[in-house]
């Protein structure tokens, strides 16, 4: 992003504005402005196409799961970074084995649901 930011200032620092400011009307001077503004962010700033994918697929996951998700993730990083006590490992265990025993519950449930 930074370096399409910086190519956009390019563009305009050479770009020349005299039909902006040789136009005789107010009207006129914003067209010619605003068609090389827009050139210039077309440049710079091309559109690119995503996919994205549906969800519809993952109507099992909700909220509650996507926040134990966060969860996990931190507690895993914590694991991974720091030396933890004994107590602490056996607790992020137990986490790990109530998320997994939930997950796999909401898939098979939405598994389920799907089959009616």
């Amino acid at each position: 992003m930074h370096n399409s930011i910086e190519e956009f200032k390019h563009l305009l620092s050479k770009e020349v504005w005299n039909d902006v400011y040789n136009c005789l009307d107010v009207n006129s001077s914003l067209e010619a402005f605003l068609g090389t503004f827009l050139h210039c962010v077309n440049i710079a700033f091309p559109y690119k196409r995503v996919n994205l994918r549906e969800r519809s697929n993952k109507r099992w996951l909700s909220k509650g799961l996507i926040m134990s998700s966060k969860r996990m993730q931190t507690l895993n990083n914590l694991k991974r970074t720091f030396t933890l006590t004994r107590e602490d490992q056996i607790y992020i265990e137990n986490c790990q084995r109530i998320y997994k025993r939930v997950l796999r519950e909401a898939k098979k449930n939405e598994k389920m649901i799907g089959m009616l």
